[in-house]
């Protein structure tokens, strides 16, 4: 339950006053993201000038620019955490990169993996399903505040190392996802049957994958 809280993944399917208010909160985040990222790009168009004039410029500025985008949402915010958002940037990437809908693929690409990239994709998801359920330890916590006053430190710190733990833990998630495709792209596409002798461009090769995974029909000639 509390890792669907953290995804959020499917939160415009709630009922109507919440979806509003989550809605809300999603778009304070993409007006926060917008601002940050317009001064990072800001910030790059004026690297690129002074790179071309060949003159000084220190990085830093940029630097932290990307660092505050990238504490809001590494994509454009879809969804009202980080951690749904961060998964939300791999599924954006690879579609905009190699045209792959990864919730169509990925249980075909599972399929191609080996056994150590298995334990170690596992153990990567297993981290994230433990960290959300560390933030259940905290809600537990909360009724014996009626007979002792200290639970409230106490489901604070677990609270708060749930969150970071579950941010950590759904980064390393989504990296785990993203180089999984893009390391298997062509070995699908083998495997499919997609000629890839032809040095067929990454993105239209995940087109084709997807469109035959998910049964679309072939485009009109």
């Amino acid at each position: 339950m509390l890792e669907r809280v953290a995804l959020a993944a499917q939160w415009r399917r709630l009922p109507a006053r919440p979806r509003r208010w989550v809605a809300r909160r999603v778009d304070d985040r993409k007006e926060e993201w917008k601002s940050e990222a317009r001064e990072w790009h800001r910030l790059r168009q004026a690297a690129a000038a002074a790179a071309a004039a060949r003159q000084p410029h220190d990085p830093t500025p940029r630097l932290r620019a990307l660092r505050s985008m990238h504490d809001i949402a590494q994509e454009y915010p879809d969804r009202p955490t980080w951690s749904g958002d961060r998964l939300n940037a791999t599924a954006v990437r690879l579609e905009r990169d190699l045209g792959l809908d990864i919730a169509v693929c990925w249980p075909y690409l599972w399929l191609l993996v080996s056994d150590g990239e298995r334990t170690q994709l596992t153990t990567a998801r297993d981290d994230l399903t433990r960290a959300t359920a560390l933030g259940g330890w905290a809600l537990l916590y909360l009724p014996l505040l009626v007979w002792w006053w200290p639970a409230l430190p106490l489901a604070a710190g677990i609270a708060v190392t749930a969150r970071r733990r579950t941010r950590a833990a759904s980064d390393a998630w989504a990296r785990a996802l993203e180089a999984t495709c893009r390391l298997h792209l062509r070995e699908a596409a083998d495997r499919l049957g997609i000629d890839t002798t032809a040095a067929a461009p990454p993105y239209a090769l995940g087109q084709e994958i997807t469109r035959l995974l998910e049964g679309s029909p072939p485009p009109a000639p």
